[in-house]
């Protein structure tokens, strides 16, 4: 099993905290799910992703 590098952990951390600070604000939840989205493929390194509910 491969190890997980800190610089791993730093980047789901991060996207962790983007997405718990946009459930917490006044956003929309249309917003809400994009930047879902948005981080999700961000932290995995692909372009596009999709959400199922």
């Amino acid at each position: 099993m491969e190890k997980i590098g800190p610089d791993i952990y730093e980047r789901y951390i991060k996207a962790l905290t983007d997405i718990s600070g946009a459930i917490t604000s006044e956003r929309y939840l249309e917003d809400i799910l994009k930047l879902i989205v948005m981080v999700t493929a961000k932290v995995t390194g692909v372009e596009i992703c999709s959400l199922w509910l």
